[in-house]
């Protein structure tokens, strides 16, 4: 993962192709929201914002969190890396702010909304074309996604799924969807599910 420059000095690489890129990239932003989780927790302890503020960031955060940890062990990732982050780590396990006491279903919601938009995405990926395969967690995903109250309801991501769960369920069980319907479908609900991350972290 090195080379020699024009003017005789070794380059090092991080990464061979654009998929290490990517996780490289993905680590980095995972350690940023704990870090930053870390650092809100010392505010809010040292009562220098309000509750209000604290709990919208936290949210923030969280959501993040779900999204970028994907097959990550975050056991070995702290450890790895040698993070000081107990008080993010106490919130993460608890997956909601201190202010709150919801069961932490928000975080819940955001996890099972990513695990299904992914999962979905997989099977048309994988030519999965019968209607009785892909209704059921497209149904899921259509439940789930409604649950979220923080996501408004004219967002992309919710119009995209509500529109193509509208469609899959006109049709019947032994239907099969045709390739240029699985190929927009696919298109929809990815930029749908890019979306949804944009909005988190904004």
């Amino acid at each position: 993962m090195s080379r020699r420059s024009n003017n005789g000095q070794q380059e090092i690489r991080l990464y061979d192709n654009a998929v290490e890129r990517d996780r490289l990239e993905n680590l980095g932003e995972l350690y940023g929201v704990i870090n930053s989780i870390e650092c809100l927790e010392k505010v809010f302890a040292g009562d220098y914002i309000t509750k209000e503020e604290y709990q919208r960031e936290c949210l923030k955060l969280l959501a993040q969190y779900k999204l970028m940890l994907r097959d990550t062990n975050i056991e070995g990732f702290i450890r790895k890396y040698r993070i000081n982050c107990p008080l993010a780590m106490a919130r993460i396990k608890e997956g909601k702010p201190v202010t709150i006491n919801d069961g932490g279903s928000t975080a819940l919601r955001i996890a099972q909304v990513t695990e299904l938009f992914i999962t979905f995405l997989d099977l048309l990926r994988l030519n999965t074309r019968d209607i009785d395969a892909l209704y059921p967690t497209l149904s899921d995903l259509h439940d789930t996604i409604n649950a979220m109250t923080t996501l408004p309801i004219d967002s992309e991501p919710k119009v995209k799924v509500a529109k193509w769960y509208t469609e899959l369920s006109k049709m019947n069980a032994s239907d099969t969807v045709s390739e240029e319907m699985a190929r927009e479908m696919t298109f929809q609900l990815d930029n749908a599910y890019n979306d949804l991350k944009k909005i988190l972290k904004s």
